[in-house]
């Protein structure tokens, strides 16, 4: 009897142990509960993909979400730090540049993930403030039904060809995240600059609000080609729709879209547990499922994807995401004045 009672009480322990870590609550750790609100720049229909995962992983949280281009999330952000404070616990958007910006002014909270581990060192702060969280990579598409194999472009130049005056899009960097980390790239770029944006001036480019309008106006042959997002056209794809992309042999720019704690959270446990997430397999497959790459090496690419990121970042633009986030208004400006006007 002794022996069974040993043997029952170890079987209790050991269920109580996993309970306890399946719970969150080993060794008196609180529970992951409460609320937290995401501020995200990630498309719409990815966030509801999110949401029922989120809540299988959390069933005691309640995850809310503010949705907007990256320019509408760090414009809120702005307007909230001048009254005080910001309601974000985490943000995820699309401008690499801003987190240097907010971890300058100090409005980020270090935090190091055990999961940060398995991210390539490229795509984090060394000082732990925030990661990468999924790759956007920039490059241009075509509707396949208006662009003959023979005359697809294949460098960023090819843009400003004047058979394409007229027919040619982008989104717009003053509204955009990752627009403007593709202009910022192809502008600090030696073989581009800004005689390049001043060439797709003249070749009568579209900027249109964001990627989604750009690949509306590429389905529906107002455009031929664009700078766009390759997730954008592996959706497409996927969907049979007649979009093709095209790393530009110049450099495609490749861009890791963030997620950063603030420092103000009101729930850290939680905005933790969520970082950690993301960053896990578990995260990142629905970040993959989203037609993005993902920050681990351990992953395959997104469906449709031609390349992974790791043969597609040897030959992309270099950027300097420190210098970028200290000259964005001079950017946007000069975009404005070259461009739009």
């Amino acid at each position: 009897m002794k022996g069974m009672h040993s043997k029952w009480a170890a079987l209790t322990a050991g269920m109580i142990l996993m309970t306890a870590v399946f719970t969150g609550s080993a060794f008196g750790a609180e529970p992951v509960k409460g609320k937290v609100m995401i501020y995200s720049s990630i498309y719409l229909h990815i966030i509801e993909q999110l949401k029922p995962v989120l809540k299988q992983k959390f069933p005691d949280l309640d995850v809310q979400w503010f949705y907007g281009g990256s320019e509408k999330v760090i414009a809120k952000l702005v307007a909230e730090f001048e009254q005080g404070t910001s309601k974000a616990d985490l943000i995820m958007i699309a401008d690499p540049a801003y987190y240097n910006t907010l971890k300058r002014g100090g409005k980020l909270l270090q935090y190091k993930s055990p999961n940060a581990k398995h991210v390539l060192p490229a795509w984090l702060d060394k000082e732990g403030y925030y990661s990468g969280v999924r790759i956007n990579v920039i490059g241009i598409a075509y509707n396949k039904n208006l662009v003959a194999a023979k005359d697809l472009p294949k460098t960023w130049w090819d843009l400003a060809d004047p058979k394409w005056r007229g027919k040619v899009g982008m989104p717009n960097p003053l509204l955009s995240g990752t627009a403007f980390a593709g202009t910022a790239g192809l502008v600090r770029s030696p073989k581009h600059g800004w005689p390049f944006f001043e060439a797709l001036r003249k070749n009568r480019i579209a900027c249109e609000p964001g990627n989604g309008a750009v690949e509306t106006k590429l389905l529906s042959g107002q455009l031929a080609v664009a700078m766009l997002l390759e997730e954008n056209v592996l959706k497409a794809m996927g969907e049979k729709k007649p979009l093709g992309f095209v790393y530009p042999s110049d450099g495609p720019v490749v861009n890791p879209s963030g997620i950063a704690i603030m420092k103000t959270t009101q729930n850290a446990l939680a905005a933790k547990a969520v970082y950690d997430f993301f960053l896990s397999k578990d995260g990142q497959k629905a970040i993959l499922n989203g037609w993005m790459h993902s920050v681990r090496p351990d992953m395959p690419a997104p469906p449709n994807a031609i390349m992974k990121i790791g043969e597609i970042s040897k030959f992309a633009l270099p950027m300097d995401w420190e210098a970028i986030s200290r000259e964005p208004e001079k950017v946007k400006e000069k975009f404005d004045q070259t461009v739009l006007r």
